[in-house]
């Protein structure tokens, strides 16, 4: 570190941050999931902050501005149109990125997707989301599960701080790494203000107006085998036998990889006209979408956090979570619990939620009050507490 950002920091001036944004999608399009969300909320909280600078790289550069709240005070950057596919962008993360930092005054920088430059001029900080690629690897693409593999191995090594997104994420970077417990912390997402119970008016109208029924249980996610939705059509039939009348099924989400053709799995299972697949849903549409279900199922094989099932506590939706990885940690006492591969035990769960109004109530107002604790603010002083632990500190702490 120079002298003269030593005098910067003595001098009280905000600790400046280069952030990778390039994984915001400014467009709001079907690349607006979880990544973005994780970004545009941390990055508004964030700029907030008056002991920061920020400096972010994303697509557009300024574009990118529609999507953050406070982006007024964020000097853009603009990532190039190459960097919008993941070559591309993995080849400017490590060459043009790389140079531009060498080139400013920054203190530390973030890279919010498990990856770093190689050569990075800066003290670095990588959020780690979760080790799916290294716990799971056969639900990857074998590209994709070789470059995060790499990716994040390098960042253990070499980030001054790894940001993990859960108590669950920390102990599987203890496990797998045997990183120093000084340089992880523990940063819990934050949930969008919008995300709220809305009036059941406005919801209907939208729900009406997005041709989905009046009753449905819910399933978020991109459609991929680690969400593990193929064991919510196999638990239909038995939740329809024992509850005849029981709301269908709505799946959002773009398509990933692999697990793709749920509506044929659905057609064999003879449950297709109880099962829709409405496809992406926009980051501001969420808040009606979970208000309008009866429950939220969530049962993917592992999560490093589990976003959906905190967003639909904040909207007053209960829910049914898959054991296992992070999902009890964030959803606690507030939702009900299932192996995420027995499928008459998601049937039962879901019977006894949509039958019993005492429960639903219950797990609804203590769904209210845990995530009224996961606010991006409170994940922004996490996130600047790691900035200035990089800054400050060194590889060996």
């Amino acid at each position: 570190m120079s002298t003269e950002d030593d005098g910067r920091r003595q001098g009280g001036a905000p600790l400046g941050a280069a952030i990778n944004a390039a994984l915001l999608s400014p467009t709001g399009d079907y690349r607006a999931a979880g990544m973005h969300r994780y970004l545009s909320g941390l990055l508004s909280a964030l700029a907030a902050r008056a002991d920061l600078a920020l400096d972010v790289w994303a697509p557009g550069g300024q574009a990118a501005a529609a999507v953050v709240a406070g982006a007024e005070r964020i000097r853009w950057h603009a990532a190039p149109p190459a960097a919008g596919r993941p070559l591309g962008r993995i080849a400017w993360e490590q060459t043009r990125l790389a140079a531009e930092l060498r080139r400013g005054p920054w203190l530390a920088f973030h890279g919010p997707a498990h990856a770093m430059p190689v050569l990075c001029p800066r003290p670095a900080v990588v959020t780690a989301h979760d080790l799916s690629f290294v716990r799971m690897p056969e639900v990857f693409p074998r590209a994709q599960g070789w470059y995060l593999r790499a990716a994040m191995r390098h960042a253990a090594r070499r980030a001054r701080v790894i940001i993990a997104v859960s108590a669950f994420t920390r102990a599987e970077l203890l496990a797998v790494y045997g990183l120093p417990e000084s340089r992880i912390h523990v940063v819990h997402n934050g949930v969008d203000p919008a995300c709220r119970p809305l009036p059941p008016a406005a919801v209907a109208a939208w729900r009406d107006a997005a041709g989905l029924p009046e009753r449905y249980v819910l399933a978020v996610g991109t459609l991929q085998p680690r969400k593990n939705l193929r064991i919510l059509l196999e638990a239909w039939p038995h939740l329809v036998a024992r509850l005849p009348d029981a709301p269908p099924l709505v799946i959002a989400g773009a398509p990933g990889w692999g697990d793709t053709d749920l509506g044929g799995l659905a057609a064999r299972l003879g449950i297709a006209d109880r099962v829709r697949f409405p496809g992406f849903i926009p980051q501001e549409d969420l808040p009606l979408l979970y208000n309008g279900a009866q429950a939220l199922a969530l049962p993917s094989r592992y999560e490093g956090f589990g976003l959906p099932v905190a967003e639909a506590m904040a909207c007053g939706c209960p829910a049914v979570v898959a054991t296992g990885s992070s999902l009890t940690e964030v959803a606690g006492d507030a939702a009900l619990h299932a192996p995420p591969d027995a499928a008459e035990a998601w049937a039962e769960a879901l019977a006894r939620l949509l039958t019993d109004p005492a429960l639903a109530a219950g797990l609804r107002r203590r769904g209210l009050a845990r995530a009224a604790d996961l606010t991006w603010e409170r994940a922004a002083t996490g996130t600047a507490a790691a900035y200035r632990s990089a800054a400050g500190g060194s590889l060996s702490a």
